[in-house]
């Protein structure tokens, strides 16, 4: 059994390193039509933020833009750690589900 694993992940191997070198070599400087999407992309979730609200905006915020922990966001809030991480999860199903409407 563990030799027919071994040779399973020899075998993905031998795809997969071409393709990491592949990409390692690419450059790194996006193409103009990549750049054109990212920017599409960038705006369709700052749209999708702008329709959040306000507390849920705030909450993802100090997340992932200020990068805070649960307990600073906590302090800031005046809520404790557990319920920081309730929101939160709240708050990414709540933008999930909007960036899904708007596709």
């Amino acid at each position: 059994m563990a030799d027919y694993y071994r040779g399973q992940v020899n075998e993905r191997s031998r795809i997969v390193a071409p393709l990491l070198e592949n990409l390692s070599q690419a450059s790194s400087e996006p193409s103009h039509e990549e750049k054109l999407a990212l920017e599409e992309l960038r705006s369709s979730v700052r749209d999708c933020i702008n329709l959040l609200p306000f507390e849920t905006r705030r909450l993802l915020y100090l997340k992932y833009w200020k990068d805070m922990t649960y307990e600073q966001i906590g302090k800031i809030l005046g809520i404790s750690e557990r319920s920081v991480e309730g929101k939160l999860y709240r708050a990414k199903q709540v933008l999930s589900k909007t960036l899904t409407k708007k596709v």
